[in-house]
């Protein structure tokens, strides 16, 4: 599975300056915005604490964005054998939704799951992305169980 991501910015879409400007000053108060929705926030108050450090560790934060800004793994998408589900949120700008159709399409019978509202922090935020999650690793046991049936 493959949770908004990208292929990296030298190929994927980047994010919008207002997203890069949140995650640079690092204000708590700022960036959670960018990850959940405020129905989940308000469902858990005491996690903006935990998903928002302050202070920022700006060096641990200056590599996490020197990763995605140097990353590229566009030449090894074609390698991608294995079932691969491509999960993101509608709204996250974090890691722009186009990013989920360009790995969609370029790994071999990749399965996209776009999840409506749903923004960076998807698999916490919403319901729907973890029952997609579930529904594709049940398929793909359910798919297993019938090939061993076959042999």
């Amino acid at each position: 599975m493959l949770a908004a991501t990208s292929i990296g910015d030298p190929q994927g879409v980047v994010q919008p300056p207002e997203a890069t400007a949140a995650l640079v000053t690092g204000t708590p108060g700022t960036l959670i915005g960018w990850f959940v929705s405020p129905t989940w926030l308000v469902a858990h108050p005491d996690q903006e604490v935990a998903m928002t450090p302050d202070p920022v560790d700006v060096a641990a934060q200056k590599a996490h964005f020197g990763a995605g800004a140097m990353h590229d793994g566009s030449t090894a998408l074609d390698d991608i054998s294995a079932p691969t589900l491509v999960l993101h949120g509608e709204l996250d700008q974090i890691c722009r939704p186009d990013n989920a159709h360009i790995l969609a399409d370029r790994i071999r019978g990749a399965k996209l799951a776009m999840i409506p509202r749903g923004r960076h922090l998807l698999l916490a935020d919403s319901a729907q992305a973890r029952n997609a999650v579930i529904a594709f690793l049940n398929e793909r046991e359910e798919r297993d169980a019938l090939n061993e049936r076959d042999d």
